[in-house]
C-alpha cells in the first residue's frame, strides 16, 4: 500500500469509526493489557496471599531491624542471617509496608544519593525473606545484563515499550518495507522484560537453595515463591499479547481492497458441491474417462484398471470454473431463451 493508499484508507476508516486508526490500535495495545492484568497478575498475586506463611507485621514496626521483632522466632532469624551470612549479603534487615530489595540508585540523576541500600520485609515470612537476600546476593550476571533488569523496571523501559508500541502501530507501505522495530514488535516487548524476568529468577533459584540449607524447605518456598514470580511473567505476557492484537487489528484495517474485492465476486459453492469429490465421481457428476479403449474391428474391447477419482480441489475448482464460466456450458441456473 503506497504512502497516497494509507492516507485514503485512514480516511475512510476514521469516517466510519468517527476516530483515527491509530487511535483504535492504541485503545486495543493499552485495554488488552488492562484485561489480562486480573489472569495474569492479580490471580498469582491473590495464590501468594492464600499461600504465603507467617503473619503481616503491625506499622508499629517499620523501621525496626528484624533482629529486634519478636514477631520473628528465634529459629526463622537463625535462618534468615544463616542464608545472608552464606550469600556475603550484609545490608540491614528492617520491617517495612512491603517486602523488597532497595539497591542502590542507578537512574537518579543524583536525586536519590541519600538512599541507602536495604532490605525490608512486611511479613513473617523466611522464603520471601530470602527471596529479597537472593536479590542482594552476588550476582552472576554479567553487568549488562543488570543494568538492562533495572533499566527495564525503571524509566527506560517504561520509554522503549511506549516506542515499540507506537512502531506496531504504524501502518505498512508497498513503496517502504517495515521496520525492524515494527517486524519484531512482539519480540521486542518481551525482550524489555526479559532482564528482569533473569533477575527475579536467579533470586527465586537463591532463595529455594537457601531454604534447602537453612529451612523451611524447597516445597514450603516454592509454594509462596512460584506464584510470585508468575507475576512477572504474567505481566510480560499482558504486553505481548496486547502488542500481537494491535499489530493484527492495525493490519486488519489497512489490508488491501483487492483481496476483499476478489473473494466477494467469486461464486458461491452450493451445498453439493461441497461434498467430496469421490462421491460425485461414483454419481456420475463428473465425466468418467474410458475405462476401455476400443480395439480392433472384430475383437474385443482390451481392458483397463478403473481410473481413479480427481482430487477434491480439482474438482471444485472446475466446478467453480463452470458455474463462472457460461462458454463452458453452464449457466448457474439461470435459464435461457
Amino acid at each position: 500500500m503506497s504512502a497516497a493508499d494509507r492516507d485514503e484508507r485512514a480516511r475512510d476508516i476514521r469516517k466510519r469509526l468517527g476516530v483515527r486508526p491509530m487511535v483504535l490500535g492504541g485503545a486495543v495495545l493499552a485495554g488488552a493489557r488492562e484485561l489480562s492484568v486480573p489472569l495474569l497478575q492479580r490471580a498469582p498475586g491473590l495464590l501468594l496471599e492464600l499461600l504465603s506463611s507467617g503473619k503481616p507485621l503491625d506499622p508499629s514496626t517499620w523501621g525496626k531491624p528484624v533482629d529486634e521483632l519478636s514477631e520473628f522466632s528465634r529459629q526463622e532469624l537463625k535462618a534468615i542471617r544463616g542464608f545472608a551470612e552464606a550469600e556475603g549479603v550484609h545490608v540491614p534487615m528492617v520491617s517495612g509496608p512491603m517486602t523488597m530489595y532497595m539497591p542502590p540508585p542507578r537512574f537518579d540523576f543524583g536525586t536519590l544519593k541519600d538512599v541507602v541500600p536495604h532490605i525490608a520485609v512486611s511479613r513473617t515470612s523466611v522464603p520471601q525473606a530470602m527471596h529479597e537476600i537472593g536479590h542482594a546476593s552476588k550476582r552472576h550476571l554479567v553487568p549488562a545484563l543488570d543494568l538492562l533488569a533495572h533499566a527495564g523496571r525503571s524509566w527506560p523501559g517504561t520509554l522503549a515499550r511506549g516506542a515499540i508500541g507506537i512502531a506496531a502501530l504504524t501502518a505498512s507501505r508497498d513503496d517502504q518495507p517495515d521496520g525492524f522495530v515494527a517486524r519484531h514488535a512482539p519480540a521486542l516487548m518481551a525482550a524489555t522484560y526479559a532482564p528482569g524476568i533473569l533477575e527475579e529468577a536467579r533470586a527465586t533459584a537463591n532463595a529455594l537453595r537457601g531454604a534447602r540449607r537453612f529451612g523451611p524447605g524447597v516445597g514450603a518456598a516454592a509454594k509462596e515463591l512460584v506464584p510470585a514470580f508468575a507475576t512477572y511473567v504474567g505481566e510480560a505476557g499482558g504486553s505481548v499479547l496486547a502488542t500481537v492484537l494491535a499489530q493484527r487489528l492495525m493490519k486488519y484495517l489497512f489490508a488491501p481492497r483487492g483481496d476483499a474485492e476478489k473473494r466477494a465476486s467469486e461464486p458461491k459453492m452450493s451445498g453439493a458441491l461441497r461434498a467430496p469429490a469421490s462421491a460425485a465421481w461414483h454419481m456420475g457428476g463428473y465425466p468418467k474417462p474410458k475405462t476401455t479403449p476400443p480395439g480392433p474391428a472384430g475383437q474385443a474391447a482390451r481392458g483397463m484398471p478403473a481410473a481413479k477419482p480427481p482430487s477434491n480441489r480439482a474438482f471444485h475448482q472446475d466446478m467453480t470454473k463452470s458455474l463462472a464460466d457460461p462458454a463452458r456450458g453452464a449457466r448457474a441456473g439461470v435459464p435461457t431463451s
